[in-house]
């Protein structure tokens, strides 16, 4: 579990780092929101949440491959029916 925390944690910083150099305008203050919704997941120990604002947040940047691949298979948290039984 620790391992994936990590993984997360550096998938956040290179969202926010994404974020930063991306032009101003509404896809970068989309994907802000995103990101910050998804600090706020991470922080709350939903994984399963944070991955879906991650997505949501590479999505709006157009980042989407260029980020890390996260499981999605994590136990806890809503999912919302979003999940497949696999990984990325």
């Amino acid at each position: 579990m620790l391992d994936d925390q990590i993984a997360i944690a550096n998938t956040l910083a290179s969202l926010k780092a994404a974020c930063d150099a991306a032009p101003e305008g509404a896809w970068k203050h989309a994907a802000l929101k995103y990101y910050r919704a998804a600090e706020r997941a991470h922080v709350a120990r939903n994984t399963a949440l944070t991955i879906i604002e991650i997505e949501a947040a590479a999505a709006a940047l157009g980042n989407l491959a260029s980020l890390p691949q996260l499981r999605r298979d994590q136990p806890g948290g809503d999912t919302r029916g979003y999940f497949s039984s696999g990984p990325l």
